[in-house]
């Protein structure tokens, strides 16, 4: 074990938490692997890393999260791209809301909604 992998495994300790009631506004750099995450109960869920910029501090960061919670930025990405436009080059607002569960009375899930801010500034 090394630093140099900390930092490519760990995004440098950078990330961007959405829970339920959390938005981020930045840049979706590129889309970096897919895991899969076994919680403390045993169950495992597929996941996938992305590498952003955080329009509020400019700083790179890795967001992590569900492959079910992220389809809709894959949506965003196709959209952006059926009109000539690309994905690491746009600042996109993800809203991360709740709805109810569909098995689990009572409780809540979080879905995401995705939308185009307009063009990324370059440094």
């Amino acid at each position: 074990m090394s630093w140099e992998q900390f930092d490519a495994e760990g995004g440098g300790a950078a990330y961007v938490k959405l829970n339920i009631g959390d938005t981020f506004t930045g840049t979706v750099l590129r889309l970096v692997k897919f895991f899969d995450k076994t919680w403390p109960g045993g169950s495992v869920e597929r996941c996938v890393e992305f590498e952003v910029v955080d329009a509020a501090d400019g700083a790179t960061k890795t967001l992590d999260v569900s492959v079910r919670r992220a389809s809709p930025l894959n949506r965003h990405r196709a959209d952006l791209e059926s009109r000539g436009l690309h994905l690491d080059q746009r600042v996109t607002k993800i809203e991360c809301y709740a709805e109810n569960h569909p098995t689990r009375p009572g409780a809540r899930i979080g879905c995401w909604r995705c939308s185009d801010v307009g063009p990324r500034q370059q440094d």
